[in-house]
């Protein structure tokens, strides 16, 4: 389910774990060492717009799957209702991990959006978008479902670190950012509840919605927050398209502050762009680096499911 949004951002709120059973599939050696792609069950499934092995500027690429504005969240990779199985993203078991288009309508139909993806850690996506829109049309990009199997969030208070490191290229005109989604809630009854976004690379012509309230620094990096009405933006002072992000650091500093309540929960975290324009041609927005890791308080147990 998504839920329109204003300029600043969006809900997206993927299929629970609970929702799929068993069944792996390597699709493709395109896929890469340590990539694997899992089938949901047909109840599940949703129909999409994909091809396998595709080429985009002189590349055969695992999985591209297309989105007209005509599907929400849209057409995603693996291919065939697949998920990737991700030795780079700790949590990632075969049934929680995509790549999405993320796009809709109005007034994203008509404006096309294509995915070209090997894995989360090498993939692209092409988006035409409007000439001199500055509100959120899309925003292709890993996901990642924390989700408990009982679809309560992943308590915080069970992991000493997750961290992600990525490197991105982005198009050096428009208006988009590349930035981290976070959903979280305290119970399955307040699932999604949260968001908090943090802006790596910012080119949008607007600021987020809602005021500034505080200017902190982790690891010696300041961002500036945002609240409106307890969405929640961090935005780095400084742009940059590849590094790492602590988020434990940022997430207790929002709890210690009462931007987030206490007992707080993952549901996801995703990476990718927040696309409002492309100067009405198609623009090339790509992935070369991506993980997400995860450790729990108590060694050698799953903090991420119940």
């Amino acid at each position: 389910m998504t839920i329109k949004g204003t300029a600043g951002g969006t809900m997206r709120k993927a299929l629970p774990i609970s929702a799929v059973i068993a069944g792996t599939v390597v699709i493709s050696s395109a896929i890469g060492v340590g990539i694997t792609a899992v089938s949901p069950s047909a109840a599940a499934a949703k129909s999409v717009s994909a091809t396998s092995l595709a080429s985009a500027a002189g590349k055969k690429w695992g999985c591209t799957a297309t989105d007209n504005g005509a599907e929400n969240p849209g057409p995603s990779c693996p291919a065939g209702n697949h998920y990737y199985q991700d030795s780079a993203i700790t949590n990632s078991d075969g049934y929680n991990t995509l790549v999405i288009n993320d796009m809709w309508d109005p007034p994203g139909k008509g404006n096309p959006q294509t995915i070209y993806a090997d894995s989360p850690a090498d993939w692209e996506v092409v988006a035409d978008m409007p000439k001199d829109n500055t509100a959120v049309l899309s925003y292709p990009d890993i996901q990642q479902i924390f989700t408990q199997t009982n679809d309560a969030p992943a308590a915080l208070s069970g992991f000493s670190d997750i961290h992600s490191d990525f490197r991105e290229t982005m198009p050096a005109t428009g208006d988009n950012e590349a930035a981290y989604d976070i959903w979280l809630g305290t119970s399955e009854a307040t699932d999604y509840s949260r968001e908090v976004m943090i802006w790596v690379d910012n080119h949008r012509t607007n600021s987020p919605p809602g005021k500034i309230v505080g200017t902190p620094s982790f690891y010696k990096t300041v961002f500036r927050v945002w609240d409106d009405d307890g969405t929640i933006y961090m935005v780095r002072e400084l742009n940059e398209t590849s590094g790492r992000i602590y988020f434990l650091p940022m997430l207790d500093w929002l709890v210690a502050h009462g931007y987030l309540p206490r007992h707080s929960g993952l549901n996801q975290i995703n990476f990718g762009w927040e696309i409002c324009s492309t100067n009405g041609r198609p623009l090339t927005f790509a992935v070369s680096a991506y993980d997400l890791r995860s450790t729990c308080v108590k060694r050698g147990t799953a903090c991420w499911s119940s």
